[in-house]
């Protein structure tokens, strides 16, 4: 978190979970701590299950689903485990600009602004904490177990398991390493992104609880908490490596299982729809202050207006000797009309602090990787055709 210039210091803490303990973020997401973070996750998750396989001759051929062909497998590990992993630091710098200003615009009340700065550093001592961090890798290495036993028992011809002739299946060697080392990494990181997904819940809810000097005029619309949809934005990453993973996974169930695609249309809606929810969701916190603004802010320019245009009438309309003067060369006019605009501003305020374009745009983002699926039904060249005449 990110207040007054400078980052909340937590003393005696360490500082982000398993992959970032005891180091300090920086303000850049292409730094070089992140670079070497992203290799060795790599070289944990990945590199070894291609050496596993290579020696079980299950990467290439062999089986049913090798490991190079498993589509799942490769784009969660190379793909969507590293955007988890680039979008926390992305989050981190960017609360600098979406938490500082809350003081800098000064929208907490001054009596407010120590429970302010309480809550900041109480979500940045929440975020980093290492017994949270433990508690993840314990219930990520719980939840391994549970699936395969669950799950993963009744597939086979894949790499990862070897049938036996009664009809069970077991783990091989590179099975082991991808149940309990490789999806425990990625689970850890995308449990962990919604823990602080949380955190930043609890953050949001406690501050839209504090006394706000919301000022219904400000141009964005949303009495200055504009700065606000930021969050949407840098929460795009993490959410964009989730519907990247599930659109692997449907690729793989259509590619090697003979799935159609149109048993999974109802997923490939929902899944950016519903992560577009999770992300505005904190931003309805302040969505009842936001019509109090607008409420108030109506009442108020409401009133103001009355009185300016009694005045106007009566000078220029009443007056005869006024209208003999005439109209030239006064404001009255200009005035007038900036009243009337700042009254506009008041009683449009929304109830979200992020516009609906951006809604789209983030919604759109998210369902991107789903486009590939598509065209697995639909050419590339009629897909443009079928637009193109729509359009036209």
């Amino acid at each position: 978190m990110y207040v007054d210039g400078r980052f909340a210091a937590v003393r005696h803490r360490s500082r982000g979970g398993a992959i970032w303990l005891l180091r300090q973020w920086r303000h850049s997401l292409c730094r070089p701590g992140l670079r070497h973070d992203l290799v060795v996750v790599i070289a944990v998750a990945w590199a070894p299950l291609l050496l596993i396989t290579l020696f079980e001759g299950r990467a290439i051929d062999a089986v049913r689903e090798p490991f190079l062909e498993d589509l799942n497998a490769q784009v969660r590990l190379l793909v969507a485990l590293p955007l988890l992993i680039a979008a926390e630091p992305l989050i981190h710098c960017r609360s600098r600009y979406i938490v500082g200003p809350f003081l800098e615009r000064r929208l907490i009340a001054s009596e407010d602004e120590p429970r302010f700065r309480a809550l900041v550093e109480q979500s940045e001592a929440m975020r980093t904490s290492g017994l949270m961090a433990i508690a993840l890798a314990v219930a990520t290495t719980v939840l391994s177990g549970w699936i395969w036993h669950q799950n993963w028992s009744l597939r086979s011809g894949v790499w990862y398991v070897s049938a036996h002739p009664n009809g069970t299946v077991s783990l091989t060697l590179g099975g082991w390493w991808y149940v309990f080392v490789s999806l425990n990494v990625f689970r850890f990181v995308l449990l962990r992104w919604y823990y602080r997904l949380l955190v930043w819940y609890q953050f949001l809810w406690h501050v839209s609880r504090l006394k706000l000097n919301l000022n219904p005029l400000h141009p964005d619309r949303t009495g200055g908490l504009g700065f606000l949809a930021l969050s949407v934005a840098a929460l795009g990453l993490g959410f964009l490596a989730q519907t990247t993973a599930l659109a692997a996974r449907i690729g793989g169930r259509i590619l090697h299982d003979g799935a159609s695609l149109d048993s999974f249309v109802a997923q490939m809606w929902i899944a950016p729809i519903f992560l577009t929810l999770l992300s505005i969701l904190p931003l309805s916190f302040f969505s009842l202050r936001l019509v109090q603004a607008r409420l108030k802010g109506a009442v108020d320019y409401g009133s103001l207006a009355t009185r300016y245009v009694d005045s106007f009438r009566r000078k220029w309309l009443d007056d005869s000797t006024a209208q003999e003067t005439g109209l030239l060369g006064s404001s009255d006019i200009q005035s007038l009309a900036d009243l009337g605009n700042s009254y506009q501003v008041a009683a449009s305020v929304r109830l979200l602090p992020v516009s609906l374009p951006a809604l789209l745009v983030h919604t759109l983002m998210l369902a991107a990787p789903f486009i590939p699926l598509a065209l697995t039904k639909i050419p590339l060249d009629e897909l443009i055709r079928q637009v193109v005449e729509k359009v036209i």
